[in-house]
């Protein structure tokens, strides 16, 4: 299932499967699917917002600093701190309100907006902290966040 929401500055989901899925869906939930139907105005929407995100710098500067972050993390052994994602957010497990609260500061005064999330937003022994990689950060600003990082863990 893809959501059109938010990012997308749009509305509606769209259920994307097998045949057999969609056999399913026709079968048993019909009056949903055509009670659901999207107005040609949001198709619209949709098709130019995906075209803009092809061909906008801004996207790919975007994906290649999730590339580098990713990259760096692996070189640092830090991997197994982190959350699987593939986002521009990244979460570092760090248990404990104390730890993770502690780690944020330190890392605070050296430039870095690195937010802790504590529990109970998060179940306990799984507060982390939040990092959110941008297109404007620079390949330097990464490492070196994730340098401090390294030294704090």
């Amino acid at each position: 299932m893809y959501t059109f929401g938010k990012a997308m500055g749009c509305q509606g989901a769209i259920v994307v499967g097998s045949e057999e899925l969609r056999d399913f869906l026709i079968n048993y939930a019909r009056s949903f699917i055509y009670t659901t139907a999207m107005p040609i105005h949001n198709l619209l929407t949709l098709k130019y917002a995906f075209e803009e995100l092809k061909v906008t710098t801004e996207v790919v500067k975007l994906m290649k600093n999730i590339s580098l972050f990713k990259e760096e993390i692996k070189s640092r052994n830090l991997e197994y701190l982190f959350l699987p994602s593939d986002s521009a957010i990244q979460s570092c497990i760090i248990p404990n309100n104390k730890s993770v609260r502690e780690i944020a500061n330190r890392i605070h005064i050296n430039n870095f907006d690195v937010k802790a999330i504590l529990s109970p937003t998060v179940s306990q022994g799984k507060e982390r902290l939040r990092f959110c990689i941008h297109s404007y950060n620079s390949g330097e600003q990464i490492k070196q966040v994730l340098n401090l990082l390294s030294t704090f863990v």
